[in-house]
This record gives structure tokens, sequence and C-alpha cells, in this order.
């Protein structure tokens, strides 16, 4: 197992504090502090109107002012629609207007192309794998 397929508590030590485990989930959403100041949210599934409202319950309440950095892991995603294109750019608003930096991971390029198409590559640093982007803090 690669550094980078490991599970956030594996490889940042830190234990997500609330998982969704709904065996008709369609989108699983993992939340994991590495430390005090910085949050990863782990997505995998699918992100559409179905499963937008479950994320947005996720992302909104975390955004705390102790929060420095947030780091969005999307490599398990297999489609992002409209509504969590529309979420990553509320979510870059937010972030900028409180001074935490805004990362996202994307491997996959269904997932990379929809970010380019709608622009938000250009707003939000991407990078290749979790380890990268946690990297940057350092």
């Amino acid at each position: 197992m690669t550094a980078e397929s490991r599970p956030i508590d594996e490889l940042t030590g830190a234990v997500p504090d609330w998982i969704t485990t709904r065996p008709d989930a369609s989108v699983r959403v993992a939340v994991g502090y590495p430390d005090p100041t910085r949050l990863v949210i782990t997505v995998s599934g699918e992100v559409d109107a179905a499963s937008i409202d479950r994320l947005q319950e996720t992302v909104w309440p975390r955004l705390s002012a102790s929060v420095r950095s947030v780091v969005v892991d999307l490599t398990a995603v297999g489609f992002l629609g409209i509504p969590g294109l529309q979420l990553l750019t509320q979510a870059h608003m937010r972030c900028q207007q409180r001074g935490i930096g805004l990362r996202l991971v994307v491997a996959g390029h269904e997932v990379a192309h929809a970010l380019h198409i709608s622009g938000i590559d250009a707003l939000v640093d991407c990078y290749p794998t979790l380890v990268e982007a946690l990297d940057r803090d350092r």
C-alpha cells in the first residue's frame, strides 16, 4: 500500500471524527484533523444533487476560526456534478474570506476535467496526492 492510498488515519496519524457509513449512500465523507489547524475532508463516490446535502453538512460547520487550511481529497470521487462544483466554489469564497487555505487532491481524469472546465482549478491549488497537499503547509 502506497502512502497516497492509505486511509487518512494511517497517513496523518489522525482519526477521522465523523464518517458516513450508510450502505445506500452515493457519497462517503470522512473528516480528520492532522493537527488543530488543518482539516482534511476525504470524499468518495458520486457528488451530485442527491448527495450534496451530506457534503454541505460536513464542510460548513468545520470552517472554524482555528482552522488555517482545508484539504479536500477527491481522489476517490467517480463523478463530480454541478452541485459539487458549486460547493467547491462556495468553499473557495468562504475560505478566502476567512483567510483559510483551500487545496484539492485530484487524481481522476473526469474530476480534473470538471474542475478545469468550470475554472475551479484556476482558483484553488490542486495536487495529485494527499501527501503533497499536506506538505504545502510545512
